[in-house]
């Protein structure tokens, strides 16, 4: 992978952010949009509640390989071709570097991911911000074809880690109002798998949202555990026929070659690994899409 040298870039540094597990600088470009250097590998060490336990703590650090690492360079080809805002991704190795300052420590020697979080010019607004909108009036609506879409998107890879805090909106003017358009943000979780036993058993019980990447792409229910209420919400204005009109279009616009020039965007070394393997399930997760997307919806409209 390629070494990360911020002086060589248009970018300037902003602040240190990221969750308990994850280190996150973000940076600016030279046209104001908004970046994020996010580690690749996850330390749970820093989470106090699972560090005190080592036992779960060990379990929990060993889930972190489940995640697969290259698949965020993938999907914003697939979320494009799709009509999908995808902020571009690469693969950087970050060396103990002076300019990094009071963030040299953090950043030294590990890999990360650089993401655009912006892109396009307007700056998005979070999830919550959005909501309190569509309380406030009427001329406030989410576009809902736009939305399905990217869920189509998030099912097709199986990111199962999909919550308000992944996605920011944006306003825009249209003849019937305000409307906001969705953009995915992180991908952590995009292609993932994982077949340890452990993690089976579990998944039965608190963690049955952890679907793994496969063939079948069944489980769209599963998958969309933590967004079931706002695809109600935002979806529920659609009918059965919409459903069907947008998975058809989406299948036709992911198609075959689509899905070979994404996984190719990975490192070479690593295509060579998995990358037929991956081409391989995300054509038969496509091909399935109609028939298990049009379950989710029965599922969202007989609760």
């Amino acid at each position: 992978m390629p070494v990360f040298d911020i002086r060589k870039t248009n970018f300037r540094i902003d602040t240190m952010g990221g969750g308990q597990q994850t280190t996150s600088l973000e940076l600016v470009d030279d046209k104001g949009r908004e970046w994020v250097l996010r580690s690749v590998d996850k330390d749970v060490q820093s989470d106090k509640k699972i560090a005190q336990n080592k036992f779960i703590k060990a379990i929990i650090q060993d889930h972190v390989s489940g995640s697969y690492p290259y698949g965020g360079l993938s999907v914003p080809d697939i979320a494009h071709a799709a009509g999908v805002s995808a902020g571009e991704q690469h693969l950087y190795f970050i060396p103990d570097d002076t300019a990094f300052g009071p963030y040299r420590q953090a950043m030294a020697n590990k890999v990360f991911i650089l993401v655009n979080n912006q892109p396009q010019p307007q700056k998005g607004i979070t999830t919550i911000e959005m909501l309190e909108k569509l309380k406030s009036g009427k001329q406030y609506y989410v576009h809902p074809k736009e939305y399905l879409k990217a869920r189509l998107v998030d099912w097709l890879v199986a990111d199962w880690d999909r919550h308000e805090d992944q996605w920011s909106w944006i306003e825009e003017k249209t003849d019937s109002g305000i409307a906001f358009y969705v953009v995915p943000k992180d991908r952590d979780q995009a292609f993932y798998k994982s077949n340890g036993l452990l993690i089976k058993f579990v998944s039965l019980f608190a963690l049955s949202h952890i679907n793994k990447f496969n063939k079948s792409g069944r489980n769209i229910k599963i998958l969309g555990k933590k967004t079931k209420e706002l695809d109600k919400q935002i979806t529920g204005i659609l009918k059965k026929e919409d459903w069907e009109t947008i998975v058809k279009e989406f299948q036709k616009n992911i198609s075959d070659p689509v899905i070979e020039s994404a996984i190719k965007k990975q490192p070479p070394e690593i295509f060579a690994i998995r990358g037929n393997e991956l081409i391989e399930k995300l054509k038969s997760r496509r091909d399935g899409l109609l028939t298990h997307v049009m379950k989710y919806y029965d599922f969202l409209h007989t609760e």
